[in-house]
């Protein structure tokens, strides 16, 4: 059932609506606030936000397995489905008790965090039946799930800026893994445009929904850019790094996107950090940083080769 789920790629989820959660309830003005959150104790919305991350990636993760058990029991036999560790029936079943987890808790926190888990789902589904199949779409759709899961807490969040961090990140890091993979088909020029089309709109969104809310910036914490950048400056230079080594090495691409996708996904949690300790919420940032080091952890954990892993995920960076 862990395999299945991939546990390992809950922590950066979680982390994502819990940023979300954490800037809401210490910035963003009452006007912009999610009445239902003052409801409930932190404590308890931290709870219900980790329910719902988990369950939409557990679901979207058994939901790619049964979409792929046939090519599986070709292609990766030692899977838990095609290794018949796991049937299709409790498949399902852990497929629609993830889901229904995940809408629950979304219940706890108002009718606007369960339209956006909704929303969340259906993306996760369409990614699953057509998105994937499409090179480019799925590297968009990637990018777009992400960044419609984070609004989950609070679905009228007006600073929206780590929303465009992760969607950014996850959509470059998915293209990257694409080409480590050697996939095909390969990405043509007019699919890489496509794929910088479909940043540069929902981009667009993003911003002229942070220009509606008034949340383009917070004027009470200057500094609040200061750590995300650093850490996509380092996400950038260890991009590279891998390329380099990646067009040295040719033969040892498959190990080296299994390492990116890992460390892509737990920088997400990282950006989370830094955005916490930039304004000034110590706690929490220490919170997420002990998320980041149990991430980087299952990372270093990984070796090639390792059949639990899949390729096609939502709510991890790879296509």
């Amino acid at each position: 059932m862990l395999q299945l789920t991939r546990l390992g790629f809950t922590l950066a989820a979680v982390s994502n609506c819990w940023v979300m959660l954490f800037l809401a309830v210490s910035l963003e003005p009452e006007s912009r606030l999610n009445e239902d959150l003052s409801r409930w104790s932190l404590g308890l919305l931290l709870l219900f936000a980790a329910a719902v991350a988990a369950g939409l990636h557990g679901y979207g993760a058994a939901l790619n397995d049964l979409l792929d058990v046939r090519r599986d029991r070709l292609l990766h036999p030692r899977r838990p489905l095609p290794s018949g560790r796991l049937s299709v029936q409790q498949a399902v079943g852990i497929a629609v008790l993830c889901l229904l987890v995940a809408i629950l808790a979304a219940v706890a926190m108002g009718t606007g965090p369960v339209l956006v888990c909704l929303l969340t789902a259906a993306g996760i589904l369409f990614y699953n039946l057509t998105g994937k199949h499409l090179p480019a779409t799925g590297i968009v759709m990637l990018g777009l799930i992400r960044m419609v899961g984070m609004f989950i807490p609070n679905p009228q969040l007006g600073f929206a800026w780590p929303v465009v961090l992760a969607m950014t990140h996850t959509t470059f890091a998915a293209a990257v893994v694409y080409r480590l993979e050697d996939k095909r088909p390969r990405l043509r020029p007019s699919e890489r445009g496509g794929i910088f089309a479909g940043w540069a709109f929902w981009t667009l969104v993003l911003l002229g929904w942070m220009s509606v809310f008034d949340g383009m910036n917070l004027p009470n914490e200057p500094l609040v850019w200061v750590g995300p950048a650093v850490a996509a400056a380092i996400f950038a230079a260890g991009s590279w790094a891998f390329l380099y080594r990646a067009q040295r090495r040719p033969g040892g691409r498959t190990a080296l996107a299994g390492y990116y996708a890992r460390g892509s996904t737990a920088w997400l949690v990282a950006y989370d950090a830094t955005w916490l300790l930039s304004s000034g919420q110590w706690w929490p940032g220490i919170l997420h940083l002990a998320l980041l080091a149990t991430a980087c952890a299952s990372v270093l954990a990984y070796r090639p080769g390792q059949d639990e892993g899949r390729d096609e995920l939502p709510y991890v960076v790879s296509t």
